[in-house]
């Protein structure tokens, strides 16, 4: 393993904005790490125009809920 990927391994974003400081200005579905025991991350939708960028989109819909 070289540096780079070495050091690519150890980064953990926790939520958009720390994609957005990576450089990261589209947006789109991307990795964060929720637990510091979070090995695979949970994908989400992050939205880097909206406001200065980096918010993470959630939604939720309860059981028998509507649109």
């Amino acid at each position: 393993m070289n540096a780079v990927s070495d050091i690519k391994d150890r980064i953990r974003p926790k939520h958009c904005a720390d994609h957005l400081h990576a450089g990261q200005t589209t947006s789109g579905v991307y990795t964060i790490f929720l637990q510091a025991d979070d090995q695979t991350g949970q994908a989400v939708y992050c939205d880097m125009e909206t406001d200065g960028g980096g918010w993470t989109v959630s939604e939720s819909i309860a059981p028998g809920g509507r649109l």
